[in-house]
Protein backbone atom coordinates (compact mmCIF):
# COMPACT_ATOMS: atom_id res chain seq x y z
CA UNK A 1 0.00 0.00 0.00
CA UNK A 2 1.23 3.23 -0.91
CA UNK A 3 1.43 5.94 1.52
CA UNK A 4 0.61 9.86 -0.07
CA UNK A 5 3.32 11.96 1.22
CA UNK A 6 0.33 14.84 0.79
CA UNK A 7 -1.56 12.97 3.56
CA UNK A 8 1.20 12.86 5.79
CA UNK A 9 1.91 16.26 8.16
CA UNK A 10 5.21 15.47 8.45
CA UNK A 11 5.85 14.95 4.80
CA UNK A 12 4.90 18.26 3.81
CA UNK A 13 6.74 20.16 6.81
CA UNK A 14 10.11 18.38 7.25
CA UNK A 15 11.10 20.90 9.85
CA UNK A 16 8.71 19.16 12.38
CA UNK A 17 10.91 15.94 11.98
CA UNK A 18 13.31 16.32 15.25
CA UNK A 19 16.53 14.27 15.16
CA UNK A 20 17.99 13.47 18.93
CA UNK A 21 20.95 14.49 20.63
CA UNK A 22 23.48 11.94 20.90
CA UNK A 23 25.18 11.53 23.99
CA UNK A 24 28.66 12.74 24.84
CA UNK A 25 29.98 9.60 24.44
CA UNK A 26 29.04 9.18 20.90
CA UNK A 27 30.70 12.43 19.59
CA UNK A 28 34.38 12.02 20.65
CA UNK A 29 36.32 14.42 22.72
CA UNK A 30 36.94 17.33 20.06
CA UNK A 31 33.85 19.49 21.43
CA UNK A 32 33.67 21.35 18.47
CA UNK A 33 30.13 22.39 18.07
CA UNK A 34 28.07 24.87 15.57
CA UNK A 35 24.34 25.81 16.38
CA UNK A 36 21.61 27.53 15.62
CA UNK A 37 18.30 28.99 16.97
CA UNK A 38 15.22 29.87 15.35
CA UNK A 39 13.13 32.13 17.60
CA UNK A 40 9.27 33.04 17.97
CA UNK A 41 9.13 36.71 18.72
CA UNK A 42 11.57 39.32 19.01
CA UNK A 43 12.60 38.36 22.50
CA UNK A 44 16.12 36.42 22.48
CA UNK A 45 14.17 34.20 25.20
CA UNK A 46 11.73 32.94 22.35
CA UNK A 47 13.41 29.98 20.87
CA UNK A 48 11.32 27.45 18.55
CA UNK A 49 13.90 25.45 17.65
CA UNK A 50 17.41 24.21 17.29
CA UNK A 51 20.06 22.97 15.11
CA UNK A 52 23.10 21.37 16.29
CA UNK A 53 26.17 19.89 14.11
CA UNK A 54 28.89 18.54 15.65
CA UNK A 55 32.84 18.77 13.91
CA UNK A 56 35.20 16.05 14.51
CA UNK A 57 38.24 14.71 12.19
CA UNK A 58 38.00 17.73 9.72
CA UNK A 59 34.24 17.10 9.17
CA UNK A 60 30.15 17.31 10.30
CA UNK A 61 30.05 13.64 11.99
CA UNK A 62 26.58 14.17 13.96
CA UNK A 63 23.61 16.59 13.54
CA UNK A 64 20.61 17.18 15.76
CA UNK A 65 17.11 18.92 15.64
CA UNK A 66 14.94 19.91 18.40
CA UNK A 67 11.79 22.29 18.36
CA UNK A 68 11.37 24.31 21.64
CA UNK A 69 8.44 25.27 22.95
CA UNK A 70 9.08 28.95 24.13
CA UNK A 71 7.51 30.60 26.62
CA UNK A 72 5.03 32.82 24.78
CA UNK A 73 1.91 33.87 23.82
CA UNK A 74 0.64 32.33 20.46
CA UNK A 75 -0.67 36.31 19.57
CA UNK A 76 2.97 37.65 20.01
CA UNK A 77 4.61 34.89 17.62
CA UNK A 78 5.52 37.35 14.60
CA UNK A 79 8.58 34.82 12.64
CA UNK A 80 6.62 32.11 11.17
CA UNK A 81 6.91 33.61 7.72
CA UNK A 82 10.73 33.25 7.96
CA UNK A 83 11.08 29.89 9.35
CA UNK A 84 7.56 28.42 9.20
CA UNK A 85 7.23 27.15 12.25
CA UNK A 86 4.23 28.18 14.52
CA UNK A 87 2.41 27.98 18.04
CA UNK A 88 0.37 25.07 16.97
CA UNK A 89 3.69 23.15 15.39
CA UNK A 90 5.54 23.15 18.88
CA UNK A 91 2.81 23.14 21.23
CA UNK A 92 3.59 19.33 22.05
CA UNK A 93 7.43 20.21 22.22
CA UNK A 94 9.92 20.30 24.95
CA UNK A 95 10.39 23.59 26.74
CA UNK A 96 14.10 24.70 26.89
CA UNK A 97 14.95 23.45 30.27
CA UNK A 98 14.51 19.68 29.15
CA UNK A 99 16.50 20.36 25.93
CA UNK A 100 19.41 21.97 27.96
CA UNK A 101 19.95 18.76 29.86
CA UNK A 102 20.67 16.75 26.84
CA UNK A 103 22.70 19.46 25.27
CA UNK A 104 24.48 21.73 27.97
CA UNK A 105 27.25 18.30 28.44
CA UNK A 106 28.14 19.14 24.72
CA UNK A 107 29.08 22.39 25.28
CA UNK A 108 30.86 22.38 28.80
CA UNK A 109 34.55 23.20 27.32
CA UNK A 110 33.35 23.38 23.99
CA UNK A 111 34.50 25.68 20.68
CA UNK A 112 30.83 26.84 19.52
CA UNK A 113 30.30 28.25 16.28
CA UNK A 114 27.37 29.91 14.98
CA UNK A 115 26.96 32.58 11.99
CA UNK A 116 26.00 35.91 13.32
CA UNK A 117 27.51 34.50 16.81
CA UNK A 118 25.90 37.14 18.88
CA UNK A 119 22.66 36.71 17.81
CA UNK A 120 22.67 32.90 18.88
CA UNK A 121 24.65 33.07 21.54
CA UNK A 122 22.47 35.95 22.78
CA UNK A 123 19.42 33.74 22.16
CA UNK A 124 21.14 30.74 25.08
CA UNK A 125 22.08 33.31 27.48
CA UNK A 126 18.71 34.98 27.91
CA UNK A 127 17.13 31.46 27.48
CA UNK A 128 19.21 30.31 30.63
CA UNK A 129 18.39 33.33 32.39
CA UNK A 130 14.95 32.87 31.98
CA UNK A 131 14.90 29.32 32.91
CA UNK A 132 17.63 30.53 36.26
CA UNK A 133 20.02 27.72 34.54
CA UNK A 134 23.78 27.51 34.71
CA UNK A 135 26.00 28.36 32.29
CA UNK A 136 28.52 25.90 31.20
CA UNK A 137 32.22 27.37 30.40
CA UNK A 138 32.84 27.63 26.71
CA UNK A 139 34.62 29.10 23.88
CA UNK A 140 32.95 30.68 20.86
CA UNK A 141 33.75 31.64 17.47
CA UNK A 142 31.12 33.83 14.47
CA UNK A 143 31.70 32.65 11.51
CA UNK A 144 30.64 35.35 10.28
CA UNK A 145 33.49 37.50 11.52
CA UNK A 146 35.66 35.25 10.09
CA UNK A 147 34.20 35.19 6.49
CA UNK A 148 35.04 38.85 6.34
CA UNK A 149 38.21 37.78 6.89
CA UNK A 150 39.00 34.73 5.04
CA UNK A 151 36.82 35.88 1.66
CA UNK A 152 38.07 39.07 1.39
CA UNK A 153 36.26 39.40 -2.61
CA UNK A 154 33.22 38.77 -1.27
CA UNK A 155 30.24 41.56 -1.32
CA UNK A 156 27.51 39.53 1.50
CA UNK A 157 28.67 37.50 4.04
CA UNK A 158 24.96 36.22 4.63
CA UNK A 159 25.11 32.85 5.34
CA UNK A 160 23.71 30.89 2.16
CA UNK A 161 25.85 32.93 -0.19
CA UNK A 162 29.03 32.07 2.23
CA UNK A 163 27.85 28.38 2.60
CA UNK A 164 27.20 28.43 -1.31
CA UNK A 165 31.39 29.89 -1.77
CA UNK A 166 32.17 26.76 0.44
CA UNK A 167 30.08 24.15 -1.92
CA UNK A 168 27.23 23.38 0.70
CA UNK A 169 23.70 24.39 -0.54
CA UNK A 170 20.60 24.17 2.10
CA UNK A 171 17.37 25.14 3.32
CA UNK A 172 17.70 28.44 4.56
CA UNK A 173 16.26 29.10 7.99
CA UNK A 174 15.17 25.32 9.04
CA UNK A 175 17.87 25.52 12.32
CA UNK A 176 19.47 22.42 11.58
CA UNK A 177 20.92 23.45 8.37
CA UNK A 178 21.70 26.04 9.21
CA UNK A 179 24.38 25.35 12.06
CA UNK A 180 25.63 22.16 9.86
CA UNK A 181 26.28 25.87 6.90
CA UNK A 182 28.10 27.32 9.82
CA UNK A 183 29.90 24.05 10.65
CA UNK A 184 30.90 24.11 6.63
CA UNK A 185 31.71 27.53 6.52
CA UNK A 186 34.05 27.15 9.25
CA UNK A 187 35.98 23.79 7.71
CA UNK A 188 35.63 25.87 4.34
CA UNK A 189 38.10 28.56 6.50
CA UNK A 190 40.67 26.19 7.88
CA UNK A 191 41.05 25.02 4.30
CA UNK A 192 41.37 28.22 2.74
CA UNK A 193 43.69 29.14 4.99
CA UNK A 194 45.60 26.09 5.04
CA UNK A 195 45.78 25.68 9.08
CA UNK A 196 45.00 22.90 10.79
CA UNK A 197 42.43 24.30 14.59
CA UNK A 198 40.90 27.41 15.36
CA UNK A 199 43.57 28.23 17.45
CA UNK A 200 45.25 28.73 14.31
CA UNK A 201 42.84 30.18 12.14
CA UNK A 202 41.78 33.22 14.88
CA UNK A 203 45.61 33.61 14.77
CA UNK A 204 45.98 33.45 11.20
CA UNK A 205 42.89 35.99 10.26
CA UNK A 206 43.51 37.99 13.48
CA UNK A 207 39.74 37.25 15.34
CA UNK A 208 39.43 36.77 18.82
CA UNK A 209 38.00 33.67 19.97
CA UNK A 210 35.03 34.69 22.55
CA UNK A 211 34.20 32.96 25.85
CA UNK A 212 31.12 32.42 27.85
CA UNK A 213 30.38 30.63 31.44
CA UNK A 214 28.51 32.17 34.73
CA UNK A 215 28.40 36.00 34.07
CA UNK A 216 30.84 36.22 31.39
CA UNK A 217 30.24 36.87 27.91
CA UNK A 218 33.00 38.11 25.40
CA UNK A 219 31.71 37.87 21.91
CA UNK A 220 34.68 37.11 19.15
CA UNK A 221 33.78 40.10 17.23
CA UNK A 222 35.89 42.60 18.51
CA UNK A 223 39.02 41.50 16.43
CA UNK A 224 42.81 42.10 16.96
CA UNK A 225 44.79 44.23 14.41
CA UNK A 226 44.36 42.74 10.72
CA UNK A 227 46.48 40.06 9.32
CA UNK A 228 47.44 42.14 6.47
CA UNK A 229 50.20 39.92 5.20
CA UNK A 230 47.57 36.86 5.23
CA UNK A 231 45.08 38.85 3.44
CA UNK A 232 47.76 40.08 0.51
CA UNK A 233 48.52 36.22 0.16
CA UNK A 234 44.90 35.79 -0.02
CA UNK A 235 43.97 38.00 -2.20
CA UNK A 236 46.67 37.30 -4.92
CA UNK A 237 45.19 33.39 -4.76
CA UNK A 238 41.72 34.39 -5.85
Amino acid sequence: MTTDPLADPLAKHPRLIELPIPPVSAVGPERIVAIDFETATMARASACSIGVAWIAEGRVTHRAYRLIRPRCSPKSWCFGYIHGLYPEDVAEASEFPEIWEELRPHLEGALVLAHNASFDLGVLRESIALYGLETPAMRCMCTLVASRRVWTDMASFRLPLVAERVGFTFDHHHALEDAEASARIALGALERCGVADFDALAETIGIRIGEMAEGVYVSSVGARPKATGWRRAARASI
